[in-house]
């Protein structure tokens, strides 16, 4: 977890790469239980040996998107000062996923600006590969990070 990195200390042009890890049968299962999701693409390998010529189940896009935005939380934006999460721009799921191959996620800083007299903000250009570089997912994230100078709340400096 990235912590005491203000606004002014981003440059853009900088990237961050996750380690290599991989969504297992057992992940998406769990996924989608926990949401209802009950396609056949991601449940019934027969089905899928019928659509895409594999047996291999086919990994959700918002499961992706969702392990994506953990990382990018957690390598990119600071835990203190607290960095609230502006959105999501731009998603594109661009590539298929399949359980079991193994993938990684690139954050690139594409641009600072000012949001306000507290916070400014900041947009990664985001990227979920797998291990050959093919892009499965697209999109821009946008957090809010304090200035340097801005005073905190008691809270935030315990």
């Amino acid at each position: 977890m990235v912590e005491n990195k203000y606004f002014e200390d981003y440059v853009v042009g900088e990237i961050a790469r996750t380690e290599d890890f991989v969504i297992s049968e057992e992940d998406v299962a769990n996924y989608l239980d926990l949401v209802g999701d009950d396609h056949a693409v991601h449940r019934d390998k027969e089905f899928c040996l019928k659509q895409f010529g594999s047996h291999d189940l086919v990994v959700p896009g918002c499961l992706i998107l969702a392990i994506a935005d953990s990382y990018w939380a957690n390598m990119v934006t600071p835990s203190f000062p607290f960095s609230p999460h502006y959105g999501h721009d731009k998603i594109r799921y661009i590539g298929r996923l399949t359980c079991g191959e193994i993938i990684y996620c690139e954050f690139k800083l594409i641009e600072k600006c000012a949001k306000n007299t507290i916070y400014g903000m900041l947009s990664f250009e985001t990227y979920v590969k797998k291990k050959n570089g093919e892009p499965i997912i697209y999109e821009i994230d946008k957090v809010l990070v304090l200035y340097r100078n801005t005073k905190h709340t008691k809270y935030e400096q315990e």
